[in-house]
C-alpha cells in the first residue's frame, strides 16, 4: 500500500473571505486515512487498525489458493486501497461482484435469499471468504454494494448520497442571484496603493458599509415584490462571492517588516535569529531616511540657493458627494490632488485636476513638478526632493529623463532625488492630507464639482496654495525620448538619484543614503540618438486629452437631478469616449438620459444610453 499523499494545495477563491481548507480538517483527514486503508481515529475516539492482507488457506471447489498466489493477492490489495476514494472502491466492487438469481433446492423450492453473488478477482472466480480476506473488507461492505446493484434496474448502483442531502432550510437560488445582482450594481474601483499586492481586489465608496448596502437591498427587493434574505446571508455572499472592500484613509504598511515579524513569531530558532537581525537593519535604514530629511532641512534653512521639497499624490477625491442612495450605484468623477511641500517654509502647493482632463500617470506628475519649478527665482541652483518609493509615478525612466531635462533647460545645477523606504514614508505631505480629511469631515458644505474641492483645500490651512491645472499645463515627454535610453536597469534598488548640469546625459545614483560612498554612474544617452542638440527643446503640451468612459458620463447625468442647476453645464460639457455617437441634429447638452442599467461593464455604445426622456 502506498504512503499517504500530502493534501492538495489551496485553490483560489473568488471572494475576499479566506478559503476553507477542507483537506486540513481533522474529520476530513480521518476520512482520507480510512479510504486509503491507513490507521485512523473516528469521531468517538476509537482507533481503527490499518488494513492488511489477511492469510487464508483452505480447500474449496474454486481452488482459490491454487489460482491466485500470495504475490498476486498483494497486488489486488494494493490496487484496491490505492484508489483512496469510497466511490471508486464501490465502483470496483460493483464490477467484481456479479448478481444472479438465487439457486433453487433439489425439490425446486426457492432459498431464503433474493439473489446470489459471484466474486471475481481479475478474471478469476473466487469464493466470498477468499475475496474478503484478500481485500480485508467486512461482510457489510460487500452486502451494501450487492444490494444496491440488485435494486438498480441498470445494474449500476446509485451514487453515494452521504453528505449530499439538500438542507430543508436551503435558500433558493433565485434569492442568491438577486443578492449577487444587487452587490454587482455598486461601482467598484482599483486601489492606487494595493494594486500590486492585490490585483484582483476592488474597492467600494468609503461612505458605504454592508449595513447600508443591506438597507438599499431591502428597498431593492421591495420594488420587485420579493422577500429579502437576512443580513447575515447578505454578508456571507458579499464575503465569499466578491473580492470587495471599502475605501479608507490610506496607511502604508511595510511588507518587509510584516514578513520578518512573521518569521520571528513562527519560524525556527535559526530563522528567528536571522529575521531579527534583518529587521533591525531594515529599521535602521528607515530611520536613516527620516534623519536624512531632517538633516537636509537644517542645510536649506540659511541657504537661499537650495530648496528642499517632498511630494506625493493624495487619494482620489469624488464628485459629486451626495447623501441619497442613488450615489452608491453611480460612478463619480475623480479629482486628483498632487502636493509639493516645501520642507523649510512649510508651504504646501496643491496642483489639482479632474480625470476628464488627464490621468494620474508619470507625465501628469512631472507636469505638476514642472509648474512648481517654474516658480523658482533665478537664485535657486540646488533642489533636493523626497518622495515615496512608488515605481512608475515617481521612480521610472520617464522621471529620470524629466529631471535631466530640468537641469538641461533651467538655472538649477544640481538635483538630488531621494526615495523614502516603502512603508516608512510618513512625511509632511501625509500631514497635509490629514488636515484636508479633518476639514472635509467637519464641513457641512456640499461638494458638487472639482472647484468645491479646491475651495475646501485652500481653506484648510493658510499655507495651502491651490493651483488649478489647465489642459495646456500637462506636458508630453515624447519629444526627448529619442535622445535617451528606453529603460534604466536596476532603478528599483536606487535610493538616491543625482542630476548635474555639467553632466546632462549621466545619472548618478546610490543604493543607500551613506554620504561617504561614491556615486555610481549610468549613461542615459541612446545608442543611436542622431544629432544631439546643445539644449533640449521645451516640453510641448499633451495633445491627446483624456476622456472619461461613456458609462461614467451617463451616471453623472443621472445624478444631475440631485445637483444644483448651476453645476449642470460643467458635467454636460465633459468629454467622454464615443461622444460622436450622438443623435443627429441634437447637441450633447440637450440629450435626455434613461435610467441607469447598473452594469459594471463600461464598453457600451453611448447611443443606447439616450432612449428615454428622463433626466
Amino acid at each position: 500500500m502506498d504512503e499517504e499523499e500530502p493534501p492538495p494545495k489551496r485553490t483560489k477563491h473568488p471572494g475576499r473571505k479566506r478559503t476553507r481548507r477542507i483537506e486540513s480538517w481533522k474529520r476530513k483527514k480521518s476520512s482520507i486515512l480510512r479510504n486509503s486503508g491507513h490507521e485512523y481515529t473516528d469521531r468517538k475516539g476509537k482507533v481503527h487498525q490499518r488494513k492488511e492482507l489477511k492469510p487464508y488457506n483452505h480447500q474449496c471447489r474454486y481452488k482459490c489458493n491454487e489460482k491466485i498466489d500470495e504475490e498476486k493477492r498483494q497486488e489486488f490489495f494494493n490496487s484496491y486501497w490505492s484508489l483512496g476514494s469510497w466511490e471508486l472502491q464501490s465502483s470496483y466492487l460493483n464490477s467484481a461482484v456479479n448478481i444472479g438469481a438465487p439457486n433453487k433446492k433439489k425439490d425446486g423450492a426457492v432459498r431464503g435469499k433474493s439473489f446470489s453473488c459471484q466474486y471475481n478477482l481479475g478474471n478469476v472466480r473466487v469464493c466470498k471468504e477468499f475475496f474478503l480476506k484478500t481485500l480485508d473488507l467486512s461482510n457489510k461492505r460487500i452486502t451494501n454494494v450487492a444490494s444496491k446493484k440488485h435494486i438498480s434496474k441498470t445494474g449500476i448502483p446509485p451514487r453515494d448520497k452521504r453528505g449530499r442531502k439538500v438542507p430543508t432550510n436551503k435558500i433558493v437560488q433565485e434569492k442568491t442571484d438577486l443578492v449577487k445582482e444587487h452587490i454587482a450594481m455598486f461601482p467598484r474601483y482599483s486601489s492606487h496603493y494595493s494594486r500590486h499586492q492585490n490585483p484582483n481586489r476592488k474597492y467600494l465608496d468609503s461612505n458605504l458599509n454592508i449595513k447600508k448596502m443591506y438597507e438599499c437591498y431591502k428597498l431593492f427587493c421591495e420594488d420587485r415584490g420579493v422577500e429579502p434574505t437576512t443580513v447575515s446571508y447578505y454578508r456571507h455572499i458579499f464575503n465569499t462571492c466578491f473580492n470587495l472592500t471599502f475605501h479608507r484613509p490610506h496607511t502604508d504598511t511595510c511588507n518587509t517588516c510584516d514578513k520578518l515579524q512573521n518569521t520571528i513569531e513562527h519560524g525556527d530558532k535559526e530563522a528567528k535569529v536571522a529575521a531579527t537581525t534583518a529587521k533591525e537593519f531594515h529599521l535602521r535604514q528607515a530611520e536613516s531616511a527620516k534623519t536624512e530629511m531632517e538633516h537636509v532641512k537644517k542645510e536649506v534653512k540659511d541657504d537661499p540657493t537650495h530648496v528642499a521639497i517632498c511630494f506625493d499624490l493624495q487619494k482620489m477625491l469624488p464628485t459629486p458627494i451626495l447623501t441619497c442612495t442613488r450615489i452608491y450605484y453611480s460612478r463619480q468623477l475623480w479629482t486628483y490632488n498632487f502636493n509639493v511641500h516645501d520642507i523649510c517654509t512649510g508651504n504646501a502647493f496643491m496642483f489639482m485636476w479632474h480625470e476628464a482632463q488627464a490621468s494620474r500617470g508619470c507625465e501628469e506628475i512631472v507636469s505638476c513638478l514642472l509648474q512648481y519649478i517654474k516658480s523658482f527665482p533665478p537664485t535657486v541652483t540646488h533642489l533636493t526632493a523626497f518622495s515615496d518609493n512608488c515605481g512608475g509615478q515617481n521612480k521610472s525612466h520617464i522621471t529620470v529623463k524629466f529631471w535631466l531635462h530640468v537641469v538641461n533647460t533651467t538655472n538649477i545645477e544640481t538635483i538630488d532625488l531621494k526615495f523614502l523606504l516603502t512603508g516608512h514614508s510618513y512625511n509632511h505631505c501625509d500631514r497635509d492630507f490629514g488636515k484636508i480629511e479633518n476639514i472635509k469631515r467637519n464641513t457641512k458644505r456640499g461638494v458638487y464639482v472639482p472647484d468645491d474641492w479646491m475651495e475646501i483645500i485652500a481653506g484648510a490651512s493658510k499655507k495651502f496654495m491651490v493651483k488649478k491645472m489647465s489642459d495646456e499645463d500637462f506636458v508630453s515627454l515624447e519629444a526627448i525620448h529619442k535622445f535617451y535610453v528606453k529603460s534604466v536597469k536596476g532603478i528599483s534598488k536606487m535610493q538616491w538619484l543625482q542630476f548635474r548640469k555639467n553632466h546632462p546625459w549621466t545619472l548618478f545614483y546610490k543604493t543607500t543614503f551613506n554620504k561617504d560612498l561614491p556615486f555610481s554612474e549610468y549613461s542615459m544617452i541612446a545608442k543611436n540618438p542622431g544629432r544631439i542638440p546643445t539644449q533640449l527643446p521645451p516640453l510641448p503640451p499633451k495633445t491627446n486629452k483624456k476622456k472619461i468612459k461613456a458609462s461614467k458620463y451617463k451616471d453623472l447625468l443621472d445624478l444631475l437631478q440631485f445637483v444644483p442647476p448651476v453645476h449642470h453645464k460643467f458635467y454636460r460639457s465633459l468629454d467622454y469616449q464615443g461622444n460622436t455617437l450622438t443623435r443627429q441634429g441634437q447637441s450633447r447638452e440637450d440629450q435626455p438620459c434613461e435610467e441607469h442599467p447598473h452594469h459594471e461593464e463600461d464598453n457600451i455604445e453611448l447611443e443606447n444610453f439616450f432612449d428615454s426622456d428622463s433626466d
